[in-house]
């Protein structure tokens, strides 16, 4: 993750665990257009209440979360148009368990 998003906005590492008043807006005010938002989502495993909705909901209070286990956890957005994207922003949860993103991959896949 970077050490800093655009128009002030804050991201951390796993290691850090920001307060809530450090958190984002849920509405962007630097002009960027998130295609991703409430699109179509899901998920490897899931656990109740933590629907893979919530990645995609424009709340950076909320969280998704798979069920434990051994192999690969993974988490899909379907855009449902093609559009170029410029960015990706991830932002790890602010509760607990900062160190779950460390390792994580982003792929942008072409569906056509």
């Amino acid at each position: 993750l970077p050490s800093m998003a655009p128009s002030g906005l804050h991201s951390t590492t796993p290691s850090q665990s920001p307060s809530f008043s450090d958190m984002p807006s849920t509405t962007p005010s630097y002009g960027i257009i998130n295609h991703a938002l409430n699109k179509p989502s899901d998920q490897s495993t899931y656990w109740e209440g933590w629907s893979p909705d919530k990645g995609n909901d424009g709340n950076p209070q909320t969280s998704t979360h798979s069920r434990n286990g051994n192999g690969e956890q993974w988490w899909i957005v379907h855009l449902g148009v093609v559009v170029a994207i410029d960015s990706v922003k991830v932002y790890n949860r602010y509760d607990c368990c900062h160190e779950r993103l460390n390792g994580a991959v982003v792929e942008i896949l072409d569906y056509q």
